[in-house]
């Protein structure tokens, strides 16, 4: 089919930026954010890594500093995809420290994975609101054997970062939680029916990205039910190149979730119930009109997830995309005046809420005995109260 227009189509400028709501006292706010190329202006040797020229990096960096801090109001935690390296965060954090007027004090960390191009996971943690305990990549050795006869492949080219850390709200005893950063391979070759060759012989390159796709999310699962139970708290958040839904290839999200469809729905099957009780994908709650992060040839659709634990549920999750990237053009991309078009993908952000403190009333308290130590020279004093 062809479109025929009636008339010449009006241009219209762009949308202005609309910053989210700033999260309350009494919230935790974690963001994901896949930043497009974070790449810094050195020829890194042995990757096949974009140098940027100085003027492209200013211009990034002030992108960022301007998504980070303008339109997401400064999260708490912030997890990144393709960062090339911890100097890039570290500028970034310095950056965004200045901006708060020192109200942050953001820490970067980042840990290079295998990808090819040196693109890497990384986090932003602002210290003055979160203890962080651990910052851990998880699962940059793991293998799977692809074709037949089985070769040895590596499942992450972007390994799993994760944060565990724990925020207090006044005296209300602190909530500890576990924020994992992932970075999932794309759909590129899904359905290829050219041989893949010696990396996976016998199979087609589809097979093998079915089957990568589906590794990394099982890889991903077993990880989250390893933090589940041990009784921690988890969000698991990035750009999982996948939808919220089977897409008749794999069910990406599924299995992520504990939840994947059967093997007749898929043509690479999943292990089901690898995540138990099953995660809760904040996607599902966010209005439809809303419900994307990406426009693929303008199709637009969610590829970036948060997802959380049962045990989080229950403290009003809410998360919401920030319209500064995918519904923009490409002549944004190098204005540095601006947050628009620093990368393809919407930032997301997740707002949870915070244990308070329980008000005490109707107590009596009354002094039950009183002793003197001579040897201490103190007086103890013992008071017996109600509930």
């Amino acid at each position: 089919f062809r479109i025929l227009p009636e008339a010449a189509p009006a241009l219209v400028d762009p949308p202005g930026v609309t910053p989210l709501a700033s999260a309350a006292a009494g919230q935790l706010s974690v963001a994901t954010f896949n930043t497009e190329n974070f790449f810094d202006t050195t020829n890194d040797p042995g990757v096949d890594d974009t140098v940027l020229t100085a003027t492209q990096f200013n211009a990034k960096m002030d992108k960022a500093v301007l998504t980070i801090g303008d339109v997401l109001r400064f999260p708490d935690v912030v997890g990144l995809q393709e960062v090339e390296n911890k100097g890039i965060l570290d500028t970034l954090a310095s950056r965004l420290n200045t901006a708060s007027g020192g109200v942050t004090n953001y820490t970067a960390y980042v840990e290079s994975g295998n990808d090819p191009r040196g693109i890497n996971n990384g986090i932003l943690v602002n210290t003055n609101r979160v203890t962080v305990s651990s910052v851990t990549q998880f699962g940059k050795a793991e293998t799977f054997l692809c074709g037949s006869p089985g070769a040895s492949a590596l499942v992450n080219d972007r390994p799993a970062l994760a944060l565990k850390g724990a925020i207090a709200n006044g005296g209300a005893l602190p909530l500890g939680f576990t924020v994992v950063v992932n970075h999932l391979r794309s759909f590129g070759g899904i359905s290829d029916t050219a041989l893949a060759g010696a990396g996976c012989p016998g199979a087609t390159e589809g097979e093998r990205v079915r089957l990568k796709r589906q590794k990394q999310a099982e890889s991903l699962a077993s990880l989250v039910q390893g933090f589940q139970s041990a009784g921690e708290r988890v969000i698991v958040l990035g750009d999982m190149n996948a939808f919220q839904f089977n897409d008749g290839y794999g069910d990406i999200l599924g299995t992520i979730k504990g939840t994947p469809r059967p093997a007749t729905e898929v043509l690479q099957p999943a292990v089901a119930g690898l995540v138990n009780p099953p995660l809760v994908n904040l996607v599902e709650s966010v209005p439809a009109a809303q419900r994307y992060s990406y426009s693929f040839n303008g199709d637009a659709q969610v590829l970036d997830h948060v997802l959380v634990t049962q045990s989080l549920a229950s403290r009003s999750p809410a998360l919401t995309y920030a319209r500064i990237n995918a519904d923009l053009p490409e002549t944004l991309r190098t204005l540095a005046t601006t947050p628009q078009r620093m990368s393809d993908h919407d930032p997301g952000r997740l707002t949870l809420s915070l244990p308070t403190a329980a008000a005490v009333s109707g107590a009596t308290i009354t002094r039950s005995g009183m002793t003197f130590n001579p040897i201490r020279g103190q007086w103890q004093i013992t008071f017996r109260g109600s509930d």
